[in-house]
């Protein structure tokens, strides 16, 4: 049985080494159509998409937020007492005064209910 299980081996490690020169032929018929792609630099060739690249990306910083001026960690705003800063020009209001802010009216809450819209004297008694 040994003479059959080594030539079944053999037989095997044939077929094995056929595939892979199969798939060296194929990749050497690859470069080959590769390496015969025009080199002229007028045309588009095979490797355009390898060579581009990305442009840098833009700075900016959160606390002024601009562009291209600085990056966020280099924000004068933020620097020491012993840089000189001025600080970036604002957006002129209209009359030069201080935009008002206005807070909502406080919604009325059920504390037996635990629902908004009315307030525990006005609670029906269902809600208990």
């Amino acid at each position: 049985m040994e003479n059959g299980d080594s030539a079944a081996q053999i037989s095997f490690l044939n077929s094995i080494i056929a595939d892979m020169q199969k798939k060296n032929d194929t990749l050497k018929a690859k470069i080959e159509a590769l390496e015969a792609l025009p080199t002229d630099y007028t045309k588009p060739h095979a490797f355009d998409l390898i060579s581009k690249r990305k442009p840098a990306p833009r700075v900016f910083c959160d606390i002024c937020d601009e562009f291209d001026k600085h990056e966020t960690e280099d924000c004068p705003l933020q620097a020491s007492d012993d840089r000189p800063y001025t600080p970036p020009p604002k957006a002129e209001r209209n009359n030069n005064e201080p935009k008002e802010r206005k807070l909502p009216e406080p919604r009325k809450y059920c504390e037996s209910c635990e629902v908004f819209g009315h307030e525990a004297g006005e609670c029906d008694d269902e809600c208990y």
